[in-house]
């Protein structure tokens, strides 16, 4: 004999309600590993972080997640690219150049001269 888990429910006995509840596993943004051979636990779709798959990712005005420019973190903020390949970008959604980067894909550098702390002294912009 053994036990067959109702959908929402995990474990040899049917223990383990999934996250976001048996009626609602994953909070409906997700796969909830369930039945008897289950943990439970949720494999979230994208854009969708949390134990229950309840938070979501930042997106930006395309509607991509983090703005196609970042990861999306388990605490739902975005983790901004910061290299020469992806850019170094900034904002909640990604969707800003860092400070002393410019350009479509924020890889241009502005000019430091010696003894600068930031871009043009602080006393104007920097342009392509």
């Amino acid at each position: 004999r053994r036990c067959v888990c109702r959908k929402g429910w995990a474990l040899r006995n049917c223990s383990q309600e999934c996250a976001g509840g048996a009626l609602s596993p994953c909070s409906g943004h997700g796969q909830c590993d369930d039945g008897e051979t289950g943990t439970g636990a949720c494999t979230c779709a994208a854009g969708w972080v949390g134990g229950a798959c309840d938070l979501p990712c930042p997106r930006g005005e395309s509607g991509a997640v983090c703005s196609s420019n970042g990861l999306c973190l388990a605490n739902a903020t975005c983790e901004c690219w910061s290299d020469r390949v992806g850019g170094f970008r900034a904002g909640p959604t990604c969707a800003a150049c860092q400070t002393g980067w410019l350009g479509a894909q924020c890889t241009h550098p502005c000019p430091l001269w010696a003894g600068q702390a930031e871009p043009c002294a602080g006393h104007g912009t920097c342009q392509l």
